[in-house]
């Protein structure tokens, strides 16, 4: 007898081998099925298997979208203060001109003919003060040595400031000489409109000429991080500001 009639001899074992070779089949069709299917899952897709899982994934998207919407509102405020700043000095720039082309057409002790100074009443005869926080144009003006150009430069600057709390603040104004002050005084208790430094905005803080955008940026996510700042001793310990430069600031900040 032959090995094969020992192994194929019989009915059953032939059947078994069959089967076997079914199951075999079967089994190898089904791991490509699946090897196929995981394949065909688009790629930065993942199925949460726990609810664990869903719970972090969801709280990351939050964050995430979250801390989108806060770049894009730093960059739109960004470009709005740079649309800002640069309207201003456009009109800056377009005054100047102005002021320089009637200059050259103008003798030097020549009166002045506009319609502006038309109305105008005249120089101070003597020595006198008044008040650098509410005095108008025409008032700057009549001060020996002021013309259009500081008492605009005086205006522009008090407003933004919120006004003056030391006379020498008069001193950061465009082409203000130190030979004009004894014509200033200030009242015995400024009002001074100050900021409200936890609820500003980013263009409300930058427009202040004692806040530079840098500092502006980081005050802003130091609020965001931990909380509204309470007093100017907390506002010291930042390191945002140096000691002269938060006590020249001080004045103009509202920590409600």
């Amino acid at each position: 007898m032959t090995l094969w009639d020992n192994i194929h001899g019989s009915r059953e074992r032939r059947t078994i081998l069959l089967l076997s070779a079914v199951v075999l089949f079967l089994l190898g069709y089904i791991l490509v099925s699946r090897e196929k299917e995981n394949h065909s899952e688009p790629q930065g897709t993942t199925v949460p298997q726990t609810q664990g899982h869903t719970a972090t994934n969801t709280d990351y998207q939050q964050k995430r979208a979250e801390r989108i919407r806060r770049q894009e509102e730093h960059y739109r405020l960004q470009a709005e203060y740079y649309d800002q700043k640069d309207r201003f000095y456009r009109q800056e720039i377009r005054h100047y001109k102005a002021l320089n082309a009637k200059r050259t057409h103008i003798q030097p002790e020549a009166p002045q003919t506009d319609s502006e100074e038309t109305s105008f009443i005249g120089k101070f005869a003597t020595q006198t003060t008044i008040d650098a926080n509410t005095a108008d144009s025409i008032t700057l003006r009549r001060i020996p040595g002021i013309g259009r150009a500081i008492s605009s430069s005086i205006l522009r600057y008090r407003q933004l400031l919120g006004g003056f709390y030391s006379l020498q603040q008069l001193m950061e104004c465009k082409f203000f000489t130190a030979d004009l002050l004894p014509w200033f005084t200030l009242d015995s208790v400024p009002q001074l409109k100050k900021i409200r430094l936890n609820a500003s905005s980013f263009y409300q803080l930058v427009r202040h000429p004692y806040i530079s955008k840098p500092q502006t940026q980081d005050l802003l996510e130091y609020i965001r991080i931990y909380g509204p700042i309470q007093d100017s001793t907390q506002l010291s310990t930042t390191g945002i500001f140096t000691t002269a430069e938060l006590q020249r600031l001080m004045p103009y900040l509202d920590f409600e």
